[in-house]
């Protein structure tokens, strides 16, 4: 399978109760992972989740050479627990920072992302998944993901929720 980004929203008290009390956190983390992988999956929480597939690591990498931003919407975050998913901790945005980190994806055209497209210097960079060089197959992978992480940011911060992001 490998190394799949995905994403959940969750209410900010869903979130403080899951803070307060690692069970349930741990519950409440088992059922928004079931949602958000496979792509495709239906069921009741699948329109709060997100898989990015791969292409997380080429998202953050495009956005920090763009400048980053408030709040890295892919790497950032505070541990949920110290229950490792595979790439370390499921990890939560705020839902104030949720709303920042909306608020510049919205502002960051897909254009100026891909003028940082650079396949020499991400694979130099050990940026993953290591497909870089596929040209216009690779930009489109990225561009489709990042629409995707925007548009579900959007509706997160439009509906007042938290974020909990991982990797597994």
């Amino acid at each position: 399978m490998g190394m799949i980004g995905e994403y959940a929203r969750v209410s900010p008290e869903k979130l403080e109760r899951a803070l307060e009390d690692p069970q349930r956190g741990q519950e409440l983390f088992s059922r928004l992972s079931a949602a958000a992988y496979p792509r495709g999956q239906e069921g009741p929480d699948k329109e709060r989740a997100l898989d990015v597939d791969k292409a997380w690591h080429g998202i953050w990498y495009l956005l920090r050479e763009a400048g980053g931003g408030p709040v890295d919407v892919v790497g950032g975050g505070s541990p949920v627990s110290d229950v490792d998913q595979g790439y370390g901790p499921a990890r939560y945005l705020t839902a104030e920072e949720v709303r920042a980190g909306a608020a510049h994806l919205e502002a960051t055209a897909w254009e100026s992302l891909a003028d940082h497209f650079d396949p020499v210097m991400m694979d130099s960079a050990d940026i993953y998944p290591s497909i870089w060089d596929r040209g216009d197959e690779a930009i489109d992978y990225l561009r489709a993901n990042y629409k995707s992480l925007v548009g579900f940011f959007a509706a997160a911060a439009s509906a007042g929720d938290a974020v909990i992001l991982w990797i597994g």
